[in-house]
This record gives structure tokens, sequence and C-alpha cells, in this order.
């Protein structure tokens, strides 16, 4: 082994979930923007634009997930705001065996609706135990919806603001 090698930097496990889901969205023929200092937060693109569709988890957030999922991997996760599913998507890299169910209204952004639809097709391609809802947290004092009624089994649950 040359000197080179001896001073790579190791590669954290997680890196490959990451590439993963970067990986997803590129079959897609979609790029993720991952934030940077001027625009901290991840956004989709397609044909080099960039959609109307809310932004994702920053840089920062990851590692903040990562760390979290080294110290205690959940097996259930609830994500309430979707978006284009990179939040969703990376949950699920983080954690492989755990279930990610994801619920969105489909309110926030001009395409919100196409983060909806690619979602399903990224799920149904690269993430089998992913789940999309269509929907929005039930008015206070009404019976919880489908989703809801099992937020107790869930040992992770991610809100989207």
């Amino acid at each position: 082994m040359n000197s080179v090698e001896n001073e790579r930097a190791p590669t954290s496990p997680r890196v490959p979930g990451i590439i993963r889901v970067l990986d997803a969205y590129r079959e897609q023929g979609c790029e993720v923007i991952l934030g940077n200092p001027d625009d901290l937060l991840t956004q989709l693109a397609k044909g080099g634009r960039v959609l109307r569709i809310s932004a994702s988890l920053s840089l920062s957030d990851i590692l903040v997930f990562q760390w979290a999922a080294d110290l205690a991997p959940w097996r259930r996760v609830l994500v309430i705001g979707n978006a284009f599913g990179f939040s969703t998507f990376l949950l699920a890299s983080l954690c492989p065996e755990c279930s990610v169910d994801a619920i969105d209204a489909e309110i926030e952004g001009s395409e919100n609706r196409f983060g909806s639809e690619l979602t399903r097709k990224i799920a149904a391609n690269n993430f089998p135990r992913v789940q999309l809802t269509r929907g929005s947290p039930p008015p206070p004092r009404s019976p919880p919806s489908r989703p809801f009624r099992r937020l107790r089994f869930y040992s992770y649950r991610w809100l989207a603001y």
C-alpha cells in the first residue's frame, strides 16, 4: 500500500445510503441539489430547472440523523410533510430494516403533486418499505385518520415544517 492509500479518510458507513438516494432520483431524470452556505435546504431540479416544491433537509440535518441512527436505530418512522421525498428516503436508507410511512397534503408548492408521484415511483423501484399517503393532520377533536391512529407504534417521527 502506498502513502496516498494510507492517508485516505475513512468513509462513513452511511455514505452508500445517501448515494443510493441520489442515484434513485437520477434514475427518474431528476437532480437533488444539496444545500450550501447560500441556500441551506435541499431542492429538486429536472431538466436544469429547480422545481417549485417545498425544500428538504440541510446537510447538517443529514449528519444529525446519521448520528441518531447510529445511537438508536429506529424500526418505524412517520414523516409528516414529504415534498419530493428526500427526507423520507434518507431516513429509510439510514435504517434499511425500518418501515417509513410519509404523509403529505400536496398543498405547498405548485409542483408538489409531481413530488408525490416521484416519491411513489422511487419507493416502488428502490425503497419497498416506504409508503406515501396523501392527507393532512386531522382537525382538533376529530377521530385520527389511519396513519395517525398508529402514531404510538412509530419509534421515530419526523415533522417537516
